[in-house]
């Protein structure tokens, strides 16, 4: 049943998630199906070990397509800069120091990518939460002051990001468990979600993008 709800929840969840990143960016209105259809193929071989070589093929023609595309977009901000993110990042200074194109253009496809697919993830998981629990839904309608504490609380409950790789820099133990430089851990952003989605909680505690 999880699939099917995902399923119908991607049309809304991508639409809506391409439409702030346009905005952002300053992009033109047209870009969201485009920021869209690259982030979906981008991502297309997530999950696989050893995806079929069509997908490849139309992985690497999304990146180059969309690398071109972002390229133009940024040589414009440089020319002409605004208040949107992209001219932030081609303003940005640290030490002294800006942001090359390459970093630069490797910024704008993870976000391209990575922040289209957790907020997609995020509002399938929304609809079917709520979708199962009437009382919950029932209160959130009754005050939207709630939705931005239920959204918090749905991505504790519900992450769109299972786990996260790290590469262990020095020797050290966490929780009694050694671990050694060089390693690879994951962080799990399930285990504190075992209790369903309270309102009622003091704060959010949640560790979903490694913020808290």
């Amino acid at each position: 049943r999880g699939g099917g709800w995902r399923r119908r929840s991607e049309p809304v969840g991508g639409r809506s998630a391409a439409e702030p990143l346009c905005r952002l960016s300053d992009a033109p209105a047209e870009s969201r199906e485009l920021f869209k259809n690259w982030a979906d193929t981008l991502l297309a071989f997530q999950g696989s070990n050893k995806p079929d070589k069509h997908t490849l093929f139309k992985t690497q023609e999304a990146l180059v397509e969309s690398k071109k595309y972002l390229t133009d977009l940024i040589q414009q901000r440089k020319k002409n800069p605004g208040i949107d993110l992209l001219s932030s990042l081609v303003l940005a200074e640290l030490e002294g120091e800006k942001l090359n194109h390459d970093e630069l253009l490797n910024t704008c496809i993870t976000l391209l990518a990575a922040g289209q697919e957790t907020t997609t993830a995020l509002i399938g998981n929304m609809i079917l939460i709520l979708g199962q629990d009437p009382a919950l839904l029932a209160k959130i309608r009754n005050d939207r002051n709630l939705i931005p504490q239920t959204i918090e609380e749905i991505v504790r409950f519900e992450s769109p990001i299972p786990r996260q790789p790290r590469l262990i820099r020095k020797d050290l133990t966490v929780s009694g468990v050694e671990m050694k430089k060089g390693d690879i851990a994951y962080d799990s952003f399930t285990i504190e979600a075992k209790e369903r989605p309270k309102l009622d909680k003091l704060a959010n505690r949640s560790t979903t993008f490694s913020t808290k």
